[in-house]
């Protein structure tokens, strides 16, 4: 299988280049295209162009294309090709994201304009061009606003472009609405995250909020088979240390034992248990527990719990009409 990282093959020029093909569309759509400051813009893209490479310049030029075309394509009902979108799912999961753009492009006119927008930014997200990313799964949701795999991607995305401020503005609106699971368990992970970055009195009332939502998503999900199992044990450690971080060790332990129901073999949730376990029962035998800090646990924390690597499979869950 191909990676599923291509921006080693992209160079700083090209990422840059991108950045600049995105703001000169912004300024395109706001009627601001012939202003000095998009006259600005053209000039310092053209100069990057040059240093591009063959593959590079076609990949943007493919970039403004679709730039264009995104908020025109409205494709007739009965012309859309569930055979497209078959190619372009498994070209996509096989990690070829070229191609996948390149049959995006060809078949855009025979497909919902949402699944198009929506696998334009799984595409340039597993390139780590986030940025890109985020402007198709904004477009995806705008499209389709009931498709919660729209704001799941764009969450992810924000998360990995550190648009953190962007991204806990939208999930608190998620946890402030009736919102299904997956968007719950990942709308808790950035207000944790976000969280950790505050002063101590300001800590409480988000971690409270973040207890409350993940709560609610077990509460709806089920806990032999959650609909996003790494999502449902990342959202429940941070529970875990939620609690913990408010003085509360009997309901951290058993936020720790429900991941524990979810992945018996996590190695974060077994220590934090045998942290808690000797807290609340000094006379238990010593258990062997290696130097840990939750709060900077690299799998408590780990990117991998949002990495982009598993969208390949989790475009299966992505549900579209093509009938």
């Amino acid at each position: 299988m191909a990676s599923s990282n291509m921006t080693a093959d992209k160079s700083p020029q090209f990422l840059e280049a991108v950045r600049l093909q995105l703001l000169l569309h912004d300024y395109r759509r706001k009627n601001q295209g012939d202003s000095n400051v998009a006259d600005q813009i053209r000039a310092e893209l053209e100069h990057h162009w040059w240093q591009l490479s063959t593959s590079e310049q076609d990949t943007l030029e493919g970039l403004a294309a679709d730039l264009n075309t995104s908020l025109s394509a409205t494709p007739d009902a009965k012309s859309v090709s569930a055979e497209a979108a078959s190619a372009i799912l498994e070209t996509t999961r096989k990690g070829d994201y070229e191609h996948a753009l390149n049959l995006l492009r060809e078949n855009a006119s025979r497909l919902p304009p949402d699944f198009v927008a929506h696998m334009r930014g799984i595409c340039w997200a597993d390139m780590s061009k986030y940025d890109a990313a985020i402007w198709f799964f904004r477009l995806a949701t705008a499209l389709e606003p009931k498709n919660e795999f729209h704001d799941y991607f764009l969450l992810r995305a924000q998360l990995f472009a550190k648009q953190i401020d962007d991204a806990v503005q939208r999930s608190m609106a998620i946890v402030n609405s009736n919102s299904p699971p997956m968007l719950l368990y990942a709308a808790s992970g950035i207000l944790f995250q976000k969280a950790l970055s505050l002063v101590p009195e300001q800590q409480k009332d988000l971690y409270w909020t973040v207890i409350k939502a993940v709560e609610r998503a077990n509460s709806k999900s089920s806990l032999a088979r959650p609909a996003f199992l790494k999502d449902a044990v990342a959202a429940n450690m941070w529970r875990c240390l939620a609690y913990d971080q408010l003085d509360q060790p009997h309901d951290a332990l058993t936020a720790a034992d429900y991941v524990l129901a979810l992945d018996p073999h996590h190695p974060a949730a077994s220590q934090v248990r045998a942290l808690l376990r000797r807290l609340l029962n000094p006379s238990l035998k010593a258990e062997t527990i290696e130097a840990f800090d939750p709060l900077h646990s690299e799998d408590a924390f780990s990117p991998k719990f949002w990495n982009f690597e598993g969208s390949s499979t989790s475009l299966a869950n992505y549900q579209v009409s093509l009938n």
